[in-house]
Parts: structure tokens; sequence; C-alpha cells
């Protein structure tokens, strides 16, 4: 998506806030995902919360101090500078910040990876399958959204058109900050599809009733019911029994096309849009996504007391 956006080639200030006028939705969009995958820490440390960091990098972009020439060799000069945090780190506090940040590159050579008698052709099937079935449970947006999430993955296996079935447009476009929960949200529904939890995880009911019922297609995204304070907080018992699920075969070992959809998943963001900040686990919680983008070492594992 951002690749197929034109290079910068006025640094002037006034070119950068021609640039920002025009692209600023994308802009904003590919900072607030390499937010996701900085290290936290350092983070707030520097910026402070997550929306500071974004308006301070487009402040820092268009400050009369910022060098198109001192740009460092192995940086973007286009669109994906904005996500080279590391960078506007240090041009922030002029030090260089030690990171460490989860892969989210979920193409990561996924033939190769696979092996030489990988089936392609069984493998995009099963998807498609899955895909079928998901379309049939949840709005036209988050079946959108979930091709948005894995596009770089998808491309990689010729995934688009899928059974002679286009990506559908998105309707409600929100801020990039919803549209990134939005693309988290839709890949946790259809890895539950996916992975059959209907009958792996205990109350996955309460979820299904609530995610995996089509409703209307305006956020949330959710079937169209009444729910109780008890439903409510079932719900969530029933997230945070899926995420650890996730979080277990995940750290047993999976196979490649498991493990990249487990990694579209890996998003903290996704606890703020199921309302889970409060949750006394909300910590764990967030440590078990952040591993599905890593390779987890077998037996390592957080626990939920």
């Amino acid at each position: 998506m951002y690749n197929d956006l034109p290079k910068i080639t006025d640094w002037s200030i006034d070119g950068r806030r021609r640039y920002l006028k025009e692209y600023i939705v994308y802009v904003e969009l590919i900072i607030y995902e390499s937010l996701e995958t900085f290290d936290e820490q350092k983070l707030s440390l520097v910026f402070g919360k997550q929306d500071d960091a974004k308006d301070n990098i487009i402040k820092m972009f268009l400050s009369e101090t910022f060098n198109f020439a001192k740009i460092p060799s192995g940086i973007p000069h286009d669109i994906n500078l904005f996500s080279q945090i590391a960078y506007w780190c240090k041009f922030k506090t002029g030090k260089t910040i030690s990171v460490k940040t989860n892969d989210t590159n979920y193409s990561t050579n996924f033939i190769e990876e696979s092996g030489s008698d990988y089936n392609q052709d069984a493998d995009i099937n099963l998807l498609a399958h899955c895909l079928s079935l998901y379309n049939c449970m949840v709005a036209q947006d988050m079946v959108g959204f979930w091709f948005k999430s894995n596009d770089k993955f998808l491309n990689e296996i010729s995934y688009t058109p899928l059974n002679g079935k286009k990506a559908p447009n998105i309707k409600s476009k929100g801020s990039p900050t919803k549209e990134t929960k939005y693309k988290a949200d839709a890949s946790f529904r259809y890895l539950c599809v996916f992975l059959n939890l209907e009958y792996k995880v205990t109350d996955f009911s309460y979820y299904q009733n609530k995610y995996l019922v089509k409703g209307k297609n305006k956020p949330q995204y959710v079937a169209d019911r009444y729910e109780t304070h008890f439903t409510k907080q079932e719900v969530r018992k029933s997230i945070k029994e899926i995420i650890c699920f996730f979080h277990k075969i995940h750290s047993e070992g999976v196979n490649t096309l498991a493990k990249i959809l487990l990694k579209s998943v890996g998003r903290k963001s996704l606890l703020d849009l199921y309302e889970m900040r409060s949750d006394p686990d909300y910590e764990i919680l967030k440590n078990k996504l952040r591993d599905l983008k890593s390779s987890l070492k077998k037996g390592e594992s957080n626990v939920i007391g």
C-alpha cells in the first residue's frame, strides 16, 4: 500500500507541508503501525504517550532543524521514513536508542520457510474455505480489514483475487488508530474460525455470539443484541481464554501458515478495542499478544493466576 505512494521529492519546509497535507492519513497510519512494534518503555521515555509520539514525529519532520541531507544511509527517503521510530527518537534526543522491536513483516519468505514439500494450493484452499465461513459471520468491513491486515502475505502467495472475489471496500473509515485496531480485530476473529475454536476454548460461545454473528456494517461491527453486565464480563473472560490458547499453541510450535496468522493478531491495541485495559491481567495479556510476533521458545510463557 505505502510503496504505491509518490516519493518525497521536495524536501523544503513548504514541500514537506504539502506532502503531509496530501498524505496525512497514510503518514499517521504508518506511524501508528510502527509504534505498535516499538519498545514501549523506551518510547515512553522519549515521547510519553503514543499519540504524543505521532504528533512529535510530524512536528520534527516539519521543523527547520530537519535536514534531508543528514538522513543516515539505510533510512528510507519516502513515506517509510515515518516508520523509523528509532531514527526519530535519536532526532529528538540526540542519542542512539537501543531498541528491541517485534517482527511484523508477515510475508517472511513464506514459501521458502515452508520447505520443498510445501503445497501452496492446499493452504490457499484452506484460507479460502475459512474466509467463506468468516464472510458469513461478520460485517463486510471486517472482511476488508482482514485483507488489509494480511496484504503482504496474501500478495506473496498470489492470494488476490480469492476464488474470483476481491477484497471488499471498507465503508466506515475512521482514524489511523481505529483502523489499526480493526485490522487486528479482524485477524483475531478470522483466526478463531481458522483454528475452529468453537470446540477448543471453554465458553467460546460468549465471544462467538458477539463477534462472529453478523450485525450492522459499522463500528464496533458486532451482533445486534442487548448485552447485560454479566454477559460483558463473560465475553471478556472468553477473550482472555482465546489469547491464552493462541499463546499456548504458538509456544508449542505451529506450522508456517498458522504462525503468520498468529503474528497478525499480536497487537496490544486489541485489548483497548475489547475494553480490557482495566483488567487485572492486562500486562500479562499484552505480553502474550506481543509474544505472537516473535519466535517464542517452547515452554516460555506467561501465566495468568
